[in-house]
């Protein structure tokens, strides 16, 4: 796909955003846990659960984001992601137990796998070799940030406002994102798979 210079400018600085504010998705915050634990009266290791089923989330869900992308899209894909991201946020911000935030921080790590897989794949369809090294460059500002600067924003945020606020700011970042992904991303994609690759292979395997 053949984009002009500012468009790809602004397609990189957009997805740089979407990476820091995924990768922020446990920094911001993790110096609430404790304002967590007295909140719903509940041990330690309960409230760890918000970060340990994040990871497994992130884990099995990087192994098919890539493959959604390939059949429907990386434009769709990766806003159905944020979008996702930033509704679990919101929820996360007001729910009334930690089941549900439990429950929640499995949908944000799926928006998380796609924000952090898909762009990749977006920038890889509409960039030559030379620019990907540099987009990539551009993507590691924002993995870099991420841990250094969600924490502080996060424990200035849980200080003046109570943990709730971290996700809060979590979800209005991430529904910015999605309004101005839904301006300027396009869908670079340009030959999307009609079913999974991986499932042609598995009965192309069982059926001999």
């Amino acid at each position: 796909m053949i984009l002009t210079k500012q468009q790809k400018r602004w397609i990189l600085i957009l997805l740089m955003a979407m990476f820091f504010v995924g990768m922020a998705a446990t920094d911001i915050y993790v110096s609430s846990l404790p304002q967590m634990v007295k909140d719903f009266a509940t041990t330690e290791a309960h409230v760890n659960l918000t970060l340990s089923v994040y990871f497994i989330g992130i884990a099995v869900s990087v192994l098919v984001v890539g493959e959604l992308s390939n059949r429907y899209g990386r434009r769709s894909i990766t806003l159905i992601g944020v979008a996702a991201y930033a509704i679990a946020s919101f929820v996360i911000a007001f729910s009334p137990n930690l089941e549900l935030i439990i429950a929640m921080r499995l949908i944000q790590a799926v928006g998380g796998a796609i924000i952090v897989i898909v762009p990749r794949l977006l920038l890889k369809d509409c960039l030559d070799e030379q620019e990907q090294i540099a987009a990539n460059g551009v993507l590691l500002i924002g993995l870099i940030l991420s841990p250094a600067i969600a924490p502080v924003i996060g424990a200035y945020l849980a200080k003046l406002f109570g943990w709730r606020s971290c996700f809060m700011f979590s979800g209005l970042m991430s529904a910015i994102l999605v309004i101005i992904g839904y301006k300027i991303l396009p869908e670079t994609n340009q030959n999307m798979l009609p079913r999974f690759h991986s499932l042609t292979h598995y009965k192309i395997l069982y059926t001999q």
